[in-house]
């Protein structure tokens, strides 16, 4: 279908026919209704596009070119959204669209068109009965969300559809019940649930089948799993259970009902230096312990995967890009696949820059937490650039602005420290997360006793400790400038 034919509507005799004053309209067959979506998105109109045919009906709402919302007879959602594209034969119009508009739509709307071409281009008019409508699409199929049905089996077109279609809170996977929605992104859904075995609040993240990069996100989050089943630590986000079969692949973790860093950065800016330091050495002793214990690598660290308790206990989370030394041929198969995936720019060390992920050690995640600590104290990250190619290359030239001229309140030592981590040649770096950790140690007992100096309470020095310093490894506090590679200032 052409643009001439929806931007000149047709003379429609049918009682069911829109009304006069739509900015579009005219009839549909087909695939054509997909046609006046790619031509809405492309002209990146706004109002709302609705489909009537002899049994169904669909509304799709467009805001600026993107599919925000969607609904088909009593469907809503994603689901809702491809069954409307894919209506068959039907009368249409775009009419303008007055207030706020609803969204229950995830998926970006380039996404979407591409993902509808492809199920066109699989089963073409198959799709569509006798009559033109879409009598395929297994609408009635029944589906208890963990397996294909029956039905689904003998029509395949539904499984890709269904893809669309995220499980709604109230459902029960495994043994969580999804109560909330609290995060989601392109290739899954993160749910706050309850365990009823367990009795306890659970995050719950859920794949969504037939997303974009469906396979890489899977073995990311099998990686995830199993590395992280490997660990037993308070400062790494515990798992509690993993099962990658049947239509929603779902991971259970520990739920911090909190901010993350990335969060507290987000509302506040730079973070107090008082604030600031124990949840560095919380951090760095948690990733200390991955390294030591298990030989394993984040390989993403930033602030949005650092969760912060409403105890100030901080928890390092996310773990998908995270290798080990040793690693089974499943694993090694799974990080092949994974090899284009390198992390995230503005935080990513030199040498996964130029050598990619797999040739990532524990001095990268070194260099990933010193990026973090410097966003955190000056609220922005070391390099900025809209161009993440270009944002990862910065850091194969140019040096970031140092700390205390970015925020001219921290300590020198401090920033001397995150400077050290934040060297491109990693063998010049500081070595180690306990090495960061000691120093982080040094300094803090320095601010505290330069305080207690101040207030007249030299004979006392009273020591800053949280509960955290209970189970911190005592092997982990002993200073290393004993052999001259790092000193406190």
């Amino acid at each position: 279908m052409d643009e001439a034919q929806v931007t000149t509507p047709p003379p429609i005799s049918s009682p069911t026919a829109p009304a006069p004053a739509a900015l579009m309209q005219g009839s549909v067959e087909g695939r054509d209704l997909l046609e006046v979506v790619k031509l809405l998105n492309r002209t990146k109109k706004t109002g709302v596009l609705t489909a009537r045919g002899t049994e169904n009906r669909a509304e799709i709402f467009i805001k600026q070119g993107a599919v925000v919302a969607a609904f088909y007879n009593d469907m809503s959602g994603a689901a809702a959204l491809t069954r409307g594209i894919l209506i068959g034969k039907a009368v249409f119009a775009f009419e303008a669209h007055e207030g706020r508009f609803p969204n229950n739509v995830l998926q970006d709307t380039t996404f979407i068109i591409d993902s509808v071409e492809k199920i066109l281009a699989e089963y073409g008019d198959r799709l569509w009965g006798s009559d033109g409508q879409a009598a395929a699409l297994g609408d009635d199929a029944e589906d208890d969300g963990l397996s294909p049905s029956e039905e689904q089996q003998k029509a395949p077109e539904t499984l890709l559809i269904a893809a669309f279609s995220p499980p709604e809170t109230g459902r029960v996977i495994g043994k969580c019940k999804l109560e909330a929605e609290i995060g989601r992104g392109a290739s899954s859904i993160v749910y706050r649930g309850h365990h009823r075995s367990l009795g306890i609040d659970v995050a719950v993240k859920v794949l969504l089948q037939g997303a974009e990069g469906e396979q890489e996100h899977r073995s990311m989050t099998r990686n995830e799993a199993q590395l992280l089943a490997r660990l037993n630590h308070p400062n790494i986000l515990r798992i509690f259970d993993f099962d990658d079969r049947g239509q929603f692949p779902y991971v259970v973790m520990e739920y911090v009902d909190s901010l993350s860093l990335g969060g507290m950065i987000g509302e506040h800016g730079a973070i107090d230096v008082d604030v600031a330091l124990p949840i560095f050495c919380q951090v760095a002793e948690g990733l200390a312990y991955a390294h030591t214990t298990c030989g394993l690598v984040h390989c993403d660290l930033k602030p949005t995967n650092i969760l912060i308790t409403k105890g100030m206990q901080a928890k390092v989370a996310d773990f998908g890009l995270a290798k080990a030394v040793r690693m089974t041929q499943a694993q090694r198969d799974a990080r092949a696949r994974l090899a284009g995936i390198a992390g995230t720019p503005a935080y990513i060390a030199p040498e996964q820059v130029q050598d990619g992920i797999d040739n990532a050690n524990h001095r990268s995640d070194v260099y990933s937490l010193g990026a973090t600590f410097y966003h955190a104290l000056t609220g922005r990250p070391p390099f900025e650039d809209p161009d993440p190619i270009e944002l990862m290359a910065k850091r194969l030239k140019i040096d970031p602005i140092p700390v205390h001229i970015a925020n001219p309140s921290v300590d020198r030592s401090l920033c001397d420290l995150v400077m050290s981590m934040l060297v491109r040649d990693p063998v010049q770096r500081i070595h180690t997360c306990e090495d960061v950790l000691n120093v982080l140690t040094a300094i803090m007992e320095k601010r505290d006793e330069d305080e207690a100096r101040r207030s007249g309470n030299a004979d006392k020095i009273i020591r800053r400790r949280s509960s955290f310093w209970n189970y911190v490894p005592i092997k982990l506090f002993k200073r290393t400038t004993e052999d001259g590679r790092v000193q406190v200032g």
